[in-house]
């Protein structure tokens, strides 16, 4: 299995809404944990931490540009969604038949290309009881994604958590809306908090009931 980086990006429009990255790393981040949740049931509580570095873009001018990093206690980047993030169509968590899990499109992850120039991955999960970390980190230029572009070791300890990180704007892929020059502005922590709280708060409220009910 391969994902199409170019194919994608050139069949799957950009987004107009600029916070589509962090409403795709946290709706994963929900899918995610719910997926371990429902194998598990001493999973801990659910925890997500979004951090937002800014970092001078130029040497003069106040030019920006920024990380994005979503740190997770889910699932974790096992073989199965290994296989479903090289898979532009997978109908993976369509089949899992989890209460309150998402609706897999398959396209959001291309968004992550279309925004951003880099992408790093790195998760730590549990296979057949050994605990292991798989690394990916790519270009947005890439021309495609295979399972084996995907590093995988083992661990003698560790937490399950998975990081994703997007570095650095794809300038013109922001349809004029995000710019080195306002980006401190459209991606302050206020900003998007404000809209993840709004778009996800029933969500957040049934994994909440979900913790408080185990």
């Amino acid at each position: 299995m391969t994902l199409d980086v170019k194919g994608g990006k050139k069949n799957t429009a950009i987004s107009s809404n600029h916070y589509v990255v962090f409403e795709e790393l946290l709706s994963n981040a929900i899918d995610s944990y719910l997926i371990r949740k429902d194998s598990d049931i001493n999973v801990p509580d659910f925890f997500v931490e979004l951090k937002l570095d800014f970092y001078p873009s130029s040497f003069i001018g106040d030019d920006y540009d920024i990380e994005i990093s979503c740190a997770d206690n889910g699932a974790g980047f096992g073989d199965d969604q290994v296989k479903a993030f090289v898979t532009k169509d997978s109908t993976y968590k369509d089949y899992l038949r989890i209460q309150g899990i998402g609706k897999c499109k398959g396209a959001g992850r291309i968004q992550y290309f279309h925004y951003f120039k880099k992408i790093s991955i790195s998760s730590v999960f549990f296979d057949d009881g050994t605990l292991q970390c798989r690394k990916l980190s790519v270009d947005s230029d890439v021309r495609e994604i295979s399972e084996s572009d995907f590093s995988k070791f083992d661990l003698e300890d560790g937490e399950v958590s998975t990081t994703v990180s997007l570095r650095g704007l794809a300038i013109d892929s922001h349809m004029g809306v995000v710019n080195n020059q306002n980006i401190r502005r459209e991606y302050s922590a206020k900003a998007v908090h404000s809209y993840l709280y709004k778009t996800f708060l029933q969500r957040l409220i049934v994994l909440k009931n979900a913790d408080s009910t185990r």
